[in-house]
């Protein structure tokens, strides 16, 4: 946090720590997982007074003067306050554990946001923040690793060492291997108290000069100077200050600048000064140095910032100075720099000099590149690495099927919102399409700095190009005179008034048959919800896939996934844009594409399987790819997986990345292992009576099905009471398949119900089929089926575990005992009904003779499924003389259509003669049916 003044800084704290300090009262009444947010409110308060002790802006100390309303608060007080708000959290920690809490992490936050990242909201009682909730401590611990992992980014020099010092480099701007960006909150204890300038110094490290800056013999000048008025900045980092000055203030490109990264800055100017922000603004915070530098001039001594950048999946620190290139060997900029252009007031020298901030801005992005000389980016990609905002890449002109009323409508929602900054870029060729515009240039970014659409009226834009204009407007490191204001401003207009040829408007359609692309990034608050996952990949295998659950009040939700690689080196930072331009036959790019699938069964599950099989992918040299997806349904389920191609030279080396989900709808991002400690492999057989077909057949019951059990490892150190779990079958591609897991404690399915189906593996797919899951540990049958009854197939079932498994085929209904099987028909005068009806003695009848006590039980379905609703039931009776029905010995209960038929209970048959009757519930029903008999003795079955 930047402070204008000591005493607007104290009392924004104050007013922080008040809200705290209220919030602790009603921790006694509070629940536990409401109770977690009293700790992070401290901890956010205790940051507010760190960051203005670091500000530099303390009073003189005020001696035995009492602190009141009238006096200044003392750096003295703030200390205070600022160990009470860490003493206090401690203590509300200890106190929440104490009710059954855990305040390990903010409420509400991703995982990367202990390392500076987004808010992310979540919704209290949805099961999805139970399901975060249960994210381990050794997880979120091995996210933060990988962020820290890839704060190191190793330098490759393009110049040697001789030339920049012979062009007046500072040495540290060769010298330096690598360039540390630590986690933004991993910085913060080394500013706590003030520091030498040579502690600070070592820690600065510039970016390389341009060939172009060096063949004039540039030299880093520190541009704090008494004498200059502009120089001193910090005083004036308000977004009150700068709002309606930069409405005149355009950034320009000049000597090293580049085009795409002004095009950036110019956008961040705009949005500042139309809606009063201060992006890029307070990315700075002053560094307070304890001594006076090495020439002991406290006018002409360097400052120095730590400077907010969001690099490599999240916020980091960089030291910079107040240096920037200079030539005396020429009048032109080396750096970009801030012209007036015709307004009706024009820029004050006081409000112009608080946008210095601008160039150390750049100079600060060029430290992260490497060097002032890069083949380019995108400007949306720079934009995101100063702001953190969604960046997205639309190609427009020429490509079929661009949406171009619906950009357009999403483009004028988002300005209005004040949540959307937009560029533009050409790619080799212009006007191409016919259409052509000497103001526009080929290989160039362009800023917008307005957005129109009158009623019934015409939609335009406002483009901005940041070449220079005419001859430079600072040069000779002359001070910004007010002399030299006016005639600058006299230069920005033409004769007639208008404004300057390279500020114009630009109708929408015009804008789309122009330019080849255009780039946008959006305000990540504009999602309720965010959660970041970090990952590694080893280039051994594939990227580990993710799944999403999604929960909104209706389908439609928009679920912005972007998944970013981590850059670790210079040459890796330039981004080579493939819309716009192609790598070099010496640059290898790394490419990356991102797989996914919404899994719109209405099953639970999923089936990541199917990743690979949803056509050739797009890959890319970009450094991020956004993907949009709207849901199908309610209650979504979303996989996707990072997929990578890396050149040879640079493989065996692991590449880390950040997959980040927005979303105003519930979500919860779950890593799926690729790798899982347990395994089995069988064999499954389709064949015969075993080849029962698809779960809509009555003969579904006799497919192979395995009873599988998931126990917790006691010798295990996880806690986990959960697996994740994958069953995959692979077979025939003639043949299609499906597997559906089935809370039946083991049991052997007969009929499926919808409340037991855990996960299934979806519609039937020919040669495969999968399915992933997280479950709780406990025992499930796992049901195999191929589509078609009664077809032979071999395949091979594997279940995957992340705990202890074992599998057991679930043996056939009658394994093991007698069977006699008959089939019948009723029709005609046997289709008698039901008892009630009168007739129930003219259905068919079969005799069964058991020549010893046995236990027997009885099956009856349909031969095949009726069109209609068909309820049967069957009985069996003692055989009376004449074959006459005496008393009834087993039933089936009462007349039920379901799918598997009906089966009377196994219960002990004594030796004699027994008549069995199937019926239906309604008289002349004319189906065909099984009967099958099971006994533990030898029988006899035939029909009457």
């Amino acid at each position: 946090m930047v402070y204008v003044t000591w005493a607007q800084g104290f009392k924004e704290a104050n007013i922080s720590t008040t809200a705290s300090l209220k919030l602790e009262t009603t921790l006694p009444h509070t629940l536990p997982n409401l109770s977690q947010r009293i700790f992070p409110s401290y901890v956010s308060s205790a940051t507010l007074w760190s960051d203005l002790l670091a500000s530099g802006l303390a009073p003189p100390s005020s001696g035995s003067q009492p602190f009141s309303s009238d006096t200044p608060a003392t750096r003295q007080e703030a200390i205070k306050k600022w160990r009470m708000c860490l003493e206090r959290a401690d203590l509300v920690k200890k106190k929440v554990a104490a009710m059954g809490g855990q305040v390990g992490k903010p409420v509400g936050r991703s995982v990367g946001e202990a390392s500076g990242q987004g808010d992310m909201s979540a919704k209290a009682g949805d099961p999805l923040d139970r399901l975060k909730s249960q994210r381990s401590k050794h997880d979120e611990a091995e996210q933060i690793s990988i962020l820290r992992r890839s704060s190191t980014i190793k330098r490759r020099s393009r110049h040697s060492s001789s030339n920049s010092h012979r062009h007046g480099a500072h040495p540290s701007e060769d010298n330096a291997k690598s360039l540390h960006l630590p986690l933004w909150h991993d910085a913060d204890a080394t500013f706590l108290t003030p520091l030498s300038s040579a502690q600070v110094e070592a820690m600065v490290v510039r970016p390389e000069l341009s060939p172009d800056q060096r063949a004039l013999h540039a030299t880093w000048e520190n541009i704090y100077n008494a004498a200059n008025p502009f120089v001193d900045f910090a005083p004036c980092l308000s977004p009150s200050r700068t709002q309606g000055v930069t409405n005149s203030i355009k950034v320009e490109q000049g000597i090293g600048a580049n085009c795409s990264v002004v095009a950036g800055l110019n956008v961040l100017v705009a949005h500042n000064a139309r809606w009063g922000t201060a992006l890029g603004l307070r990315n700075f915070v002053p560094i307070r140095i304890k001594d006076k530098g090495v020439n002991g001039n406290e006018a002409s001594q360097v400052r120095y910032w730590r400077v907010k950048v969001f690099v490599n999946g999240a916020w980091r620190s960089l030291v910079i100075d107040s240096r920037l290139p200079v030539s005396s060997t020429t009048t032109q900029s080396l750096h970009c720099v801030l012209t007036p252009f015709g307004s009706d007031s024009q820029p004050s020298l006081e409000s112009t000099s608080s946008l210095l901030w601008i160039p150390l801005l750049e100079k600060a992005y060029m430290t992260i590149i490497g060097s002032y000389a890069f083949p380019g980016s995108t400007p949306a990609t720079d934009i995101h690495t100063l702001t953190s905002w969604i960046p997205e890449r639309i190609s427009s002109s020429g490509s079929q099927g661009f949406p171009r009323e619906r950009t357009w409508s999403r483009i004028t929602e988002g300005w209005n919102r004040r949540s959307l900054m937009i560029t533009l870029g050409t790619g080799a060729l212009v006007g191409r399409n016919g259409v052509s515009d000497a103001r526009v240039v080929p290989l160039h970014a362009y800023a917008v700095v307005d957005v129109t659409q009158e009623d019934g009226g015409e939609r335009r834009m406002r483009v901005m190009n940041p070449w220079k204009r005419g001859r430079t407007h600072m040069d000779d490191g002359r001070a910004w005179t007010r002399d030299l204001l006016e005639s600058l401003a006299e230069e920005a207009e033409d004769e007639e008034g208008e404004e300057p040829s390279d500020i114009w408007w630009m109708s929408w359609d015009q804008v789309c048959n122009t330019f080849d692309t255009v780039n946008l990034n959006w305000d990540t608050s504009l999602f309720e919800n965010t959660e970041t996952v970090h990952g590694v990949y080893t280039g051994e295998d594939d990227s580990q896939p993710m799944s999403i659950s999604v929960a909104a009040p209706t389908s439609g939700s928009d679920v912005w996934i972007l998944l970013q690689r981590h850059q670790s080196t210079f040459a890796s930072m330039t981004e080579v844009d493939d819309t716009q331009m192609k790598p070099s036959p010496q640059h290898k790019a790394i490419k990356m594409a991102l797989q996914s699938l919404e899994d719109t069964c209405t099953g639970p599950g999923s089936r990541d399987i199917r990743l690979d099989d949803q056509g050739p992918l797009e890959y890319t040299t970009s450094t991020w790819i956004l993907l949009q997806h709207i849901c199908l349904m309610d209650r979504a389920s979303l996989f996707i997986r990072p997929k990578f191609e890396i050149p040879d030279d640079i493989r065996g080396h692991d590449l880390a990345y950040t997959v980040t989900v927005y979303s105003d709808a519930n979500i919860h991002v779950e890593r799926r292992p690729t790798a899982y400690p347990y395994e089995q492999t069988l064999a499954v057989d389709f064949s015969g009576r075993s080849a029962g077909g698809h779960s809509g057949t009555p003969t579904y019951m006799y497919n192979p099905q395995y009873r599988i059990q998931f126990k917790h490892d006691p010798s295990s150190k996880s806690e986990a009471l959960t697996a994740s779990i994958r069953c995959s079958l692979k077979g025939e591609e003639k043949t299609s398949y499906n597997l559906k897991l089935v809370w039946s404690s083991g049991r052997r399915v007969t009929e499926l119900e919808a409340q037991d189906v855990v996960a299934d593996s979806g519609e039937y797919r020919y040669g495969q089929a999968a399915i992933s899951k997280s479950i709780t540990a406990g025992t499930y049958t796992l049901v195999a089926s191929s589509f078609e009854p009664g077809k032979a197939s071999q395949t091979s079932l594997k279940i995957d575990s992340t705990i202890p498994l074992t599998v057991l085929p679930i043996p056939q209904e009658g394994a093991g005992m007698f069977s006699r099987s008959l089939k019948g028909q009723w029709s005609g005068p046997t289709a008698a009904g039901r008892p009630s009806l009168g007739s129930y003695e003219s259905n068919p009848r079969f005799e069964l003779l058991v020549p010893e006590p046995a236990s027997v039980f009885c099956r009856l379905q349909l031969a095949s499924p009726a069109s209609t609703s068909v309820p049967i039931s069957i009985a069996v009776f003692r055989r009376g003389p004449s074959g006459l029905l005496k008393d009834q010995i087993a039933t089936s209960g009462p007349y039920a259509d379901t799918t598997s038929g009906v089966v009377t209970p196994d219960m002990h048959f004594d030796a004699g003669l027994y008549i069995i009757v199937p019926s239906t519930y309604a008289a002349k029903v004319e189906e065909c049916f099984v009967l099958n008999v099971y006994a533990t003795r030898r029988i006899e079955l035939a029909p009457i």
